[in-house]
């Protein structure tokens, strides 16, 4: 059982009823009365008492920790996870410059923050898109990075750990010197657009990232709009993970779909079993290691910083040939 999820708080309050209603019998147990039940009386009743004690206390724990949601697992608790991201909530302009004074955490750890521009109204997401910046943003300046996006379903499974807002960060280690992107989603028909070109664009206006050859990660019913941003993107994503939730490979139809994909393209399935034939697949048994397993795999299949360009491609040099 998780440590914040409903089973364990309710297993807290059953066990506390039953436990208060055994005591209860103990104390006022009537019957022959010897100096050996008193003695034992006397040893049981505060024992009892204390254990009930101690497990309500620990139930109205647990209860305050699914709300406010303090240690978010047993590892967390246990001292396994050291550190737990807490993301911030960035300005909806000026990005940059609000970057530049998260520099003394960024440069360290990196930072995760919702990303919430005021373009984003038009998207229609279900929750504003959380990025995970690298350390290495920060401690140089003048280099624009590569961009993972995560897409799934709002309330997504296993597979993908950093939709819980919190651990995006540590999630997006994985993928290296990128920028990595988590988007939650509800239709991903209708965000096949927001993905292809508005987000890019406000993106590349907020950040300093590389304009393309960036990688799409789908996990859940996201795997079929990460087949569609390789094939329709214009060269924008460059190399895909379609990120498996059950327990076993890909259902075939979306398999075919990955075998038909225009040459060029880089694509790894991660899932439970292998894909079969025809693709690069990684068999992960256990659920929360495929997200990191894409990001590591797309990570190599990703280019490096680059230094942005002294001068602008697209802008006219002046001056000429004379005659």
């Amino acid at each position: 059982m998780t440590l914040t999820g409903l089973p364990l708080l309710i297993t807290g309050v059953v066990v506390t009823l039953l436990l208060a209603a055994g005591t209860g019998l103990l104390w006022w147990r009537t019957g022959r009365v010897t100096r050996h039940t008193l003695l034992v009386r006397a040893g049981l009743r505060p024992l009892a008492l204390l254990l009930t004690e101690a497990v309500a206390v620990a139930t109205v724990a647990i209860g305050a920790n699914r709300a406010l949601e303090i240690y978010p697992s047993w590892s967390v608790l246990f001292g396994g996870v050291h550190t737990v991201d807490k993301a911030a909530t960035a300005p909806s302009a000026g990005l940059e410059e609000w970057l530049h004074g998260q520099a003394g955490q960024g440069r360290d750890t990196g930072l995760s923050f919702a990303w919430k521009p005021a373009e984003a109204a038009a998207w229609h997401l279900p929750a504003a898109p959380m990025v995970a910046v690298p350390a290495a943003y920060f401690r140089d300046t003048a280099v624009r990075f590569p961009v993972i996006v995560v897409v799934g379903p709002r309330h997504a499974g296993a597979p993908a750990v950093g939709w819980d807002d919190r651990h995006t960060l540590q999630a997006a280690r994985s993928g290296g010197p990128a920028v990595v992107v988590f988007v939650r989603l509800d239709d991903p028909a209708a965000a096949l657009p927001v993905l292809s070109k508005a987000l890019p664009e406000q993106l590349s206006r907020d950040l300093r990232v590389q304009p393309g050859s960036w990688a799409v990660a789908g996990v859940g019913t996201g795997q079929g709009l990460a087949l569609d941003l390789l094939r329709e993107s214009d060269d924008r994503y460059r190399a895909g993970a379609l990120v498996n939730d059950g327990d076993r490979a890909p259902a075939g139809a979306l398999l075919d779909r990955a075998r038909q994909l225009p040459t060029g393209l880089d694509l790894l399935v991660v899932s439970a079993t292998p894909a079969g034939a025809g693709l690069v697949s990684d068999a992960v048994p256990h659920p929360t290691g495929r997200l990191t397993a894409a990001l590591r795999w797309l990570q190599l299949h990703t280019p490096p910083p680059v230094a942005a360009p002294l001068v602008d491609p697209t802008v006219p040099v002046s001056g000429g040939s004379h005659g």
